[in-house]
């Protein structure tokens, strides 16, 4: 009876290593210059949502090195979560998806200015952690107020979307010096 368990077993286990599975579609874009936003980059469920589309972007930060080196290194990214952002426009479907990539280049833009922020606020890897969440908290205070302005402003009017997309240019390549989004920190 044992054997016959641990033969069942033995071919479950093995039925599932030989199953052929879709993989998962990638679950975070990082934002980069030549990679724009596709229609099939949206994998949510769109129905019952209340917009023709929601992009969900976020900025992640996180340290590589240590301490024994002399140094840190602090790498900032955007990131575009493929699982959380929905596309269900039937209209002016281009349009659309161009204010959408517009929310992922507003990440973009904020991410480098925390980078920036931790260069300019934090010259010891001591300071940044004391500051990291200050410094964390309020950019992205100002990278969600600025979000929001931008559908604010845009809903109403949409012949004030193109100038806005080239504002956020002008903004991403004014910080293009913090374009690799990384600094080292030093102890």
């Amino acid at each position: 009876m044992v054997k016959h368990f641990f033969v069942i077993a033995l071919l479950l286990v093995s039925s599932a290593f030989c199953a052929t599975e879709t993989p998962d579609p990638v679950p975070y874009i990082p934002w980069h210059p030549d990679r724009k936003l596709t229609f099939d980059d949206f994998k949510a469920p769109a129905r019952g949502k209340p917009y023709e589309a929601e992009t969900n972007s976020i900025i992640k930060y996180e340290y590589q090195g240590s301490t024994n080196e002399g140094r840190v290194v602090v790498k900032v990214n955007a990131f575009f979560d493929t699982r959380k952002s929905y596309f269900k426009a039937e209209k002016n479907r281009q349009q659309v998806l161009e204010h959408e990539q517009g929310h992922f280049d507003i990440t973009e833009w904020y991410a480098r200015k925390l980078t920036k922020a931790f260069k300019d606020y934090a010259p010891t890897v001591g300071v940044l952690q004391q500051q990291e969440n200050r410094i964390y908290n309020q950019i992205t205070r100002e990278w969600k107020k600025t979000q929001a302005l931008y559908d604010e402003e845009i809903y109403p009017d949409p012949s004030k979307q193109q100038p806005w997309l080239d504002r956020i240019r002008r903004e991403i390549d004014a910080l293009e010096e913090y374009a690799n989004k990384e600094i080292v920190v030093p102890i």
